[in-house]
């Protein structure tokens, strides 16, 4: 079976990386962190991620180094998977992958097959990726495979395939291979899944670039917009807004997914990404309008909501599982908009408790401070 190497072992390259193993391909994973590579070749890592820890200590094909050129020497197929994101007020920063590009060109033995599933720049692939692999000794070819999980369900939705696959690439060689990955992945049969037909989209790099963003954005616009439609249920008379969600989300035009009311969107991918785009949209000048309208509207909801909250006069208002999203067992707080009308709900001098576990509290002390109660779940 075909070698891969795989560049990046954090929260999504582990569990990828080992789906890629379990599919029947010897993978030879990167990381610059000794004491993990350390504990995943002795299968002594324990992951929160689900399924992780079965498919880590059944692998028999799965090594990790820390040594980048053995690696880019282990194989033609080198996928990329490394944080490439700063900040909310920033854009993504390309600079650690740009470097990964340089290194891997001069390291080469060979033509190399490099495919990115970090999230990119819109553009980058064009204008900065394939300047970078130029070598007039060798002619690498650059990919982008966007990743479009979940954590918490990474596993699940691979081989779920609850996401669309993306293969942007314009060389036919690379997509054959990563039609027969996904295949090979989907088609694992010892993980408790209920198996679908994958569903694949190929196109050009830079239209992978856009399509990454849209999607994440639209899925803001769809929580925004249930949102709104929730506050205008919540101000009238006789008004069941799950209900008339529901009702919504049964139309085919429509389609269910990212559309109930509740907290606003947040987490570590869909405000970033929501910026990141318009910043790209605004460069090309194209009106921004309704992804402005959207990050607007999701701040005024968590104001909307808490002085909702406010108006029961509580003695005491508990905030409980404070994960940026409920069914997500990683500790995860980023722009969580629970604690964002927590907090306004505290500063409104309101007495706020945060119960969760323990890795979650510690998380929100280290962001929050004192102006909470903390109480461990269960306690």
């Amino acid at each position: 079976m075909e070698n891969i190497t795989f560049i990046g072992l954090g929260k999504l390259g582990l569990p990828i990386s080992l789906l890629f193993e379990k599919a029947g391909y010897n993978v030879l994973g990167v990381d610059i962190n000794e004491d993990y590579v350390s504990k995943l070749n002795s299968k002594t890592f324990q992951c929160n991620e689900p399924s992780v820890n079965e498919l880590l200590k059944n692998s028999n094909k799965f090594k990790a180094t820390t040594n980048l050129e053995i690696a880019v020497k282990q194989s033609n197929y080198i996928f990329i998977l490394v944080n490439s994101s700063v900040d909310l007020d920033s854009y993504y920063n390309m600079d650690i992958i740009s470097n990964l590009l340089t290194k891997i060109n001069k390291l080469s033995d060979c033509n190399k097959n490099i495919i990115i599933s970090s999230t990119l720049q819109i553009g980058y692939i064009n204008k900065i990726g394939n300047f970078l692999l130029h070598n007039d000794k060798f002619n690498h070819t650059l990919s982008y495979f966007p990743e479009f999980v979940r954590i918490g369900k990474v596993v699940e939705d691979m081989l779920a395939c609850k996401m669309p696959f993306i293969f942007g690439s314009e060389h036919d060689h690379v997509i054959s291979f990563l039609r027969t990955l996904i295949n090979n992945i989907v088609n694992i049969d010892s993980l408790e899944v209920k198996f679908k037909l994958p569903n694949i989209h190929e196109m050009s790099p830079e239209s992978a670039e856009i399509a990454k963003f849209a999607s994440n954005s639209f899925k803001t616009i769809k929580i925004t917009y249930a949102n709104m439609i929730g506050d205008i249920c919540d101000k009238s008379y006789n008004c069941d807004k799950f209900k008339v969600m529901k009702s919504l989300n049964s139309d085919v035009n429509i389609q269910n997914g990212c559309f109930i009311p509740g907290y606003g969107y947040g987490g570590p991918c869909f405000p970033r990404d929501n910026l990141e785009f318009g910043n790209y949209i605004n460069s090309i000048g194209v009106n921004t309008c309704i992804l402005e309208a959207t990050e607007n509207y999701n701040k005024y909801h968590a104001i909307f909501q808490a002085h909702q909250l406010a108006e029961e006069n509580k003695h005491e208002y508990v905030f409980t599982n404070v994960c940026y999203r409920k069914d997500c067992p990683v500790a995860h707080i980023e722009a969580c908009q629970e604690l964002k009308v927590a907090s306004i709900l505290s500063n409104l001098g309101k007495n706020v408790t945060i119960e969760d576990n323990e890795n979650v509290l510690n998380l929100v002390k280290n962001k929050y401070g004192k102006i909470f109660n903390y109480k461990l779940l269960n306690e």
